[in-house]
């Protein structure tokens, strides 16, 4: 029944989510196909440095007995562990979710809900603001990073007698040197790639839930204003007629 529906909801935040990799294609959403999983593995794979080297620099620094920014480790690993799992637990039910989009932009059954292009037009807006502020906010975030306190890095090193690799987005350890030019700089843009698209997607998932719940209600409401129709009308046949479509717009939006 939607096999062939364009998706008129949400049209910016589905759009920036298929531009990031984490939903199918135009025409493919309810069969994204075994490429669109690669990709997501790609980048998933790609963005994980900085995971991996909090994590590896948690484990050294604990071995160690050196309790040098354990805390920060933590943050980092307890941060991207949780975006990853938010990000993964979505790409599972990616079908579903299609599913659901589909429905609410279907209006052959229905008809189109009567504020629906109000509520997308605004929740539009409202998604585009967001993305802004999510933007600033990484920045921010970057701007507060290691990457940025090279020096102050490197006379910590001099001062406690620490081999940390400065100029990094985190504190990080690998089991390789990549404490020289062009290694570090790579691993730094890799990392910065990386943490940019963890928390843009776990930021954007967020808002997708409450962007999704406004459909829903868009279409609740709908369902309301339907059965007020049914029983306001006055002729019996039209009434139960009305009603008996009502009953199964009911059924269909719960489901």
């Amino acid at each position: 029944m939607y096999e062939e529906t364009e998706l008129k909801c949400m049209p910016f935040t589905l759009g920036i989510f298929r531009f990031y990799g984490v939903f199918p294609p135009k025409g493919t959403e309810l069969n994204p196909g075994v490429a669109f999983y690669l990709k997501f593995c790609l980048f998933a794979i790609l963005s994980s440095l900085t995971l991996i080297g909090s994590l590896l620099h948690l484990i050294k620094t604990i071995q160690s007995g050196e309790d040098n920014y354990v805390d920060l480790d933590l943050t980092y690993v307890m941060s991207f562990s949780t975006a990853y799992a938010l990000i993964i637990s979505f790409i599972m039910r990616i079908k579903a979710s299609a599913k659901l989009y589909s429905f609410f932009s279907n209006f052959e059954e229905f008809g189109k809900p009567r504020d629906f292009d109000s509520d997308n037009k605004r929740f539009n807006t409202f998604a585009k603001l967001h993305f802004i502020y999510l933007e600033c906010l990484i920045f921010l975030l970057l701007f507060l990073s290691n990457i940025l306190k090279s020096d102050t890095c490197m006379l910590e090193n001099e001062q406690y007698g620490l081999h940390e690799v400065c100029g990094l987005f985190t504190y990080t350890w690998m089991p390789f040197d990549i404490d020289f030019t062009p290694a570090r700089q790579l691993y730094a843009v890799g990392q910065v790639f990386g943490g940019h698209y963890i928390y843009i997607l776990a930021g954007l998932l967020a808002w997708l839930v409450l962007e999704t719940m406004q459909h829903l209600i868009v279409r609740v409401r709908d369902v309301k204003y339907t059965f007020q129709e049914a029983f306001r009308e006055k002729d019996t046949n039209q009434r139960t007629k009305k009603l008996k479509f009502a009953i199964k717009y009911h059924i269909a939006v719960l489901g």
